[in-house]
């Protein structure tokens, strides 16, 4: 089986993974969310993330990794959840100390893999073709750009970084 049809499948399959994941979470989390529009329900929320000690940090570690890795996932309600279960303090420190290891888990991920992961995603004459216009060519331009998407609201911002970093490399 060739290396298109080998990427083609798997393209398949982790796209119906993905969404039977999100439909289940969407499923599960429904009640919880809203429960945690109440003043009871997140007492509750927090009283079990701190009685389940090590667990309940790794359930926010995986929501932060969710939130970072799958792009779409809005960040603030998970540095609320953090605020909430361990203090502003301690929820900061949480979310920069997990942001930062999972920044450099994708770091060195596109370091590895690099372009060949974009062109198994993504027509690699059309990624050519952008590689090579004018823009791309302009160092000055691409950082305005860059600077323009940033100050976007709503704008996901960890994939520009991503593939600029894939871009240079």
């Amino acid at each position: 089986m060739s290396r298109s049809k080998k990427v083609k499948i798997f393209k398949i399959i982790l796209a119906i993974i993905v969404a039977l994941i999100l439909i289940g979470l969407i499923i599960y989390l429904m009640p919880v969310m809203k429960d945690l529009s109440t003043n009871e329900g997140q007492k509750a929320f927090e009283e079990k993330v701190e009685s389940s000690g090590f667990l309940g940090m790794l359930t926010l570690f995986a929501l932060q990794f969710a939130q970072i890795f799958l792009i779409i996932i809005p960040g603030e309600p998970i540095e609320i959840l953090a605020g909430m279960c361990y203090g502003g303090i301690g929820g900061t420190i949480f979310i920069m100390v997990s942001a930062a290891i999972i920044s450099t888990i994708i770091v060195f991920a596109i370091r590895k893999f690099g372009k060949r992961l974009v062109y198994d995603f993504c027509d690699k004459e059309k990624v050519k073709k952008i590689e090579n216009s004018k823009l791309f060519q302009n160092p000055k331009k691409i950082e305005m750009i860059m600077l323009i998407l940033f100050l976007l609201p709503r704008n996901p911002k960890r994939f520009t970084c991503i593939y600029r970093s894939n871009i240079t490399n």
